[in-house]
């Protein structure tokens, strides 16, 4: 080991006070000197700290000009809550690091020079995710519609534990239905042109009402064609605004006892999903927050208007998420 090299410098547990970090010094270190309170104990290395702050500055912060933001060795010391001479030897190691990577595009200069400055962005970066989510609606109508092992990947990394997350007010995203809820009927509408139709409907409402058999199913939102599936709405009113009946039709709207448990995506609760507390040295953690905010402003596009043109290609993502959540 060569203590002048901050890179090799051993860093004890209590040098580091960010909890998750500072636990993982303690069941993963090697149990040896620490450089900066000698003490024996277990340590990571300079360099391993080192790593673990690039991809939380990536996500979570925005270097600027200074004098905005705070001194970079200023934000890894609060981050790790850091020792001022371990928090600066890290920021030299990370300096090292980045030399041989060449110099920041948009500074000219090293991103961890003494004098770089960051500052906290209110939600986190999801750039991964948004590609992850480009691509995915690309693959879908341009390359693989069935069997596609990359859409189920995006999909899992987007929806993965979706029923564990919470609104400020403590409200689930998933919402259950059925017996035993709050939540046990839909409503669905048909129109019709004659008075005669109408009646006829009124005997059969099930039949006449419900969704179409698989044979005369069309495309819709949530499913291709050829696959029935239930269009219901929580009021009356709104099956009603849903079918836009014509001046002078008629319109049957007949109420569905929900018979057995079911489990709803709430669109508007996934708007205000609330960020979990958490490290953000923990992997886990930092893709669970970056997982909310991309849930935050999926529930507009899951629900933005398709002209009836692009009705083909535009609905695959949406039918793809329906077929998806059928099978997990």
């Amino acid at each position: 080991m060569n203590a002048g090299d901050p890179r090799d410098r051993r860093v004890y547990s209590a040098c580091i006070k960010e909890p998750f970090l500072a636990e993982q010094i303690n069941a993963n270190g090697l149990r040896e000197i620490c450089f900066y309170r000698r003490s024996n104990g277990n340590t990571f290395s300079g360099d391993q700290i080192a790593a673990s702050i690039p991809p939380i500055l990536g996500d979570f912060y925005l270097r600027t000009d200074p004098p905005e933001g705070q001194p970079v060795g200023e934000v890894i010391a609060a981050l790790a809550r850091a020792d001022k001479d371990a928090a600066e030897d890290i920021r030299r190691v990370l300096a090292i690091r980045n030399a041989g990577e060449g110099e920041d595009s948009a500074f000219g200069d090293n991103a961890f020079d003494a004098d770089a400055c960051y500052v906290e962005t209110n939600s986190a970066d999801t750039g991964d995710l948004e590609r992850g989510w480009r691509k995915f609606e690309t693959t879908l109508k341009t390359e693989a519609r069935y069997f596609n092992r990359y859409a189920e990947a995006v999909l899992k990394s987007i929806f993965d534990g979706i029923d564990s997350f919470r609104t400020g007010f403590g409200r689930s995203i998933v919402a259950e239905a059925g017996p035993g809820t709050s939540f046990t009927k839909l409503h669905r509408a048909r129109v019709f042109q004659s008075e005669a139709k109408l009646r006829e409907a009124m005997k059969l409402p099930d039949q006449e009402v419900g969704p179409l058999p698989a044979v005369k199913a069309i495309a819709g939102r949530m499913n291709t064609a050829g696959i029935s599936v239930f269009y219901g709405a929580t009021e009356p009113s709104v099956a009603l605004a849903e079918v836009r009946p014509p001046v002078g039709s008629k319109t049957l709207v007949a109420c569905f006892e929900i018979t057995r448990p079911l489990k709803l995506l709430d669109l508007v609760a996934m708007t205000d999903i609330s960020d979990e507390p958490g490290s953000l040295f923990d992997d886990a953690h930092r893709h669970r927050l970056k997982q909310a905010q991309f849930l935050r402003g999926l529930s507009s596009r899951l629900s933005k208007p398709v002209m009836p043109d692009d009705q083909i290609l535009d609905y695959l993502p949406t039918q793809a998420i329906a077929d998806f959540s059928l099978w997990r």
